[in-house]
This record gives structure tokens, C-alpha cells and sequence, in this order.
């Protein structure tokens, strides 16, 4: 996680066991729970992993496949929406993106 981004957010992240606070590590791999350093989440490409692909259950697991399997869609459903309006819709939204 970029270190702007985290300290843009890190007041709204909370332990998912247990809703302390987190801190990022040195290494800025991880974040610790400060009640509990044994609740440790990886951050994969920037992004915290909360809930690992063992703890989804089955049921649960079908939404996720679901969902991953529309948001490509939906990008690519995007670049057309893009080339249509003559706009970068990513663009557009950036000062939104910059507010949080």
C-alpha cells in the first residue's frame, strides 16, 4: 500500500476480529492489529487481504468467483462507455479518489 494512500485511510481501517486499530509494518507488507499483533493482514499490490480464500465459505465463495469474474467485464464494458463519450471516466472521478 502506497504510504500516501494508507495514511489517508488508516483511521478508517479497523481489525476485523477484534476493530482495534492497525499499524503498517516497517517492512509495509503487513498490517498489525495494536490490541493483538498476532492478528497480522497481508497487503497484496496495495491492497490489505482481511479474509483469506480458506475462511470464504462455499456459499460465500460463489459471490466472490461472481463478482471477480463481472469486474472484467465491467472494465471492459467501461473502455467502450469511454470511447462513446469521447471521456476518461477514470479521470472524471479522480478528484473524488484524491478526497479520500
Amino acid at each position: 500500500m502506497s504510504e500516501q494512500i494508507y495514511l489517508k485511510v488508516k483511521d478508517l481501517l479497523r481489525c476485523p476480529k477484534c476493530f482495534a486499530e492497525l499499524d503498517q509494518n516497517d517492512a509495509g507488507d503487513l498490517l498489525v492489529c495494536k490490541n493483538n499483533p498476532s492478528h497480522r493482514f497481508p497487503i497484496v499490490e496495495g491492497i490489505p487481504i482481511f479474509v483469506r480464500r480458506e475462511e470464504i465459505s462455499p456459499k460465500d465463495a460463489k459471490w466472490v468467483f461472481e463478482y471477480n469474474e463481472k469486474a472484467e467485464e465491467y472494465d471492459k464494458a467501461l473502455e467502450k462507455y469511454d470511447e462513446w463519450l469521447n471521456v476518461d471516466l477514470m479521470d472524471e472521478f479522480q478528484p473524488m479518489f484524491h478526497s479520500i
